[in-house]
């Protein structure tokens, strides 16, 4: 878990509140994070703390620009329909970026906190078995856009463009077989 701060309490409490789910569910990185921002809920690493990518353009090239040791986490927006729930972390392998809508005036907020409670926790899952693998992944989930890529320990190249909130069934988008490869390596084959 990371060290604490004065507000992730309240941050915790919300999330809970927003999607019915346990805060636990996301993956907290052992760093130091700090208050981003005085406005919102909004949380990082010193890395993010300087240069916050919370915009569409920092979002899209995120596995491009991010530093190793960006960690992000909270609720933030914008105008009256760009508010979303983010969860970011570059730790040098795995490259993570969700801008998940949620929050704006415009918004069916009840159908969008369902899609992103289903959306977490298959996703930690997913990340969970990747690491088991020895795989690396880049994931970009933004308002509508997706863009996702694995990189197994043999040097296979799996991608898959387009959102995958609505139905995130990661290992069949990317055209992983890995269920199929256990039961076989189980049986002997």
């Amino acid at each position: 878990m990371a060290k604490s701060c004065t507000n992730l309490k309240k941050l915790q409490e919300a999330f809970e509140i927003a999607f019915n789910i346990p805060f636990s569910t996301l993956v907290i990185p052992a760093v130091r994070v700090q208050k981003i921002g005085s406005e919102s809920l909004l949380f990082g690493s010193a890395e993010a703390a300087r240069h916050p990518m919370l915009v569409q353009g920092d979002i899209m090239t995120f596995d491009e620009t991010s530093p190793a040791g960006y960690f992000l986490v909270g609720f933030w927006g914008h105008g009256v329909n760009s508010y979303a729930f983010y969860y970011s972390f570059d730790d040098g392998r795995n490259k993570i970026c969700l801008r998940l809508p949620y929050g704006g005036v415009y918004m069916d907020n009840k159908i969008a906190s369902q899609r992103i409670a289903g959306f977490l926790s298959a996703f930690f899952v997913f990340l969970n078995e990747t690491r088991i693998r020895g795989a690396s992944v880049v994931a970009i989930e933004s308002m509508g856009l997706g863009r996702y890529r694995v990189l197994t320990a043999g040097g296979e190249k799996h991608d898959h463009k387009g959102s995958l909130l609505g139905q995130p069934r990661f290992k069949k988008a990317l055209g992983l077989r890995w269920g199929r490869q256990r039961q076989s390596l189980q049986n002997g084959v």
